[in-house]
């Protein structure tokens, strides 16, 4: 084993020749390699060697290699230089480490802040599927929350939040509630998932929904 492997092994590394890892080494590893972005008026930015599947740390690496640089980019728009030369992995990892995003993953869901305070929940697959599609609210698996934080909304409800409840929320927008109970449900909320009845007519329907567990201590 190089030197250089181990070293990255440890963390990822700024400062490398590729040309010291052999052969085998160099299918393990991978690269933050930025060219092209002479238009920036910074020069070239330091590239990342890292080890596959330690995207998130490289991400960090890279950023804190290259701060002014990516200072000086315009993240607002729908596409940039920087997020036609990385993976889509490696560009979420670099906006969370520039407080462009901030990015929790739970196991079914993933809940992303932005700066102007507005909340995505996104079903997990489908934002690590279909990461062109994450933020299409025509479609299912998506939430958007804005001008209210999601603990606001969280507190803006009763002991019962249903599906419907979410559905007419002014500050929610989705074509699938279930997924904000979701996240509710699997993050740190204290919730249990339940289901209320709902009478249309002669018709009885069970409606997903949570009951906000209290503290009988605390209460």
């Amino acid at each position: 084993m190089t030197t250089l492997f181990e070293q990255t092994q440890e963390e990822p590394q700024i400062e490398f020749n590729i040309g010291d890892l052999n052969p085998d080494e160099r299918m393990k590893v991978r690269r933050i390699r930025i060219q092209g972005m002479d238009s920036w008026g910074k020069g070239a930015l330091n590239s990342v060697l890292y080890i596959e599947g330690d995207e998130k740390a490289a991400a960090k690496k890279f950023v804190s290699a290259n701060e002014a640089q990516l200072a000086e980019l315009d993240f607002s728009k729908n596409r940039n230089s920087l997020q036609e030369k990385v993976s889509r992995e490696v560009y979420d990892w670099i906006l969370h480490y520039l407080g462009q995003r901030v990015i929790k993953k739970f196991e079914t869901v993933v809940h992303e802040s932005r700066p102007d305070g507005t909340e995505w929940i996104i079903d997990r697959d489908r934002y690590e599927m279909h990461p062109n599609r994450r933020y299409t609210l025509a479609e299912g698996g998506v939430v958007k929350v804005a001008g209210m934080t999601v603990n606001e909304l969280f507190e803006s409800f009763g002991a019962i939040i249903s599906k419907s409840g979410i559905e007419n929320h002014d500050h929610v927008e989705t074509k699938t509630p279930v997924t904000l109970l979701e996240y509710f449900r699997i993050s740190d909320y204290a919730v249990e998932p339940i289901e209320i009845q709902r009478q249309t007519g002669d018709e009885t329907t069970a409606e997903p929904a949570v009951r906000k567990v209290v503290d009988d201590q605390a209460a």
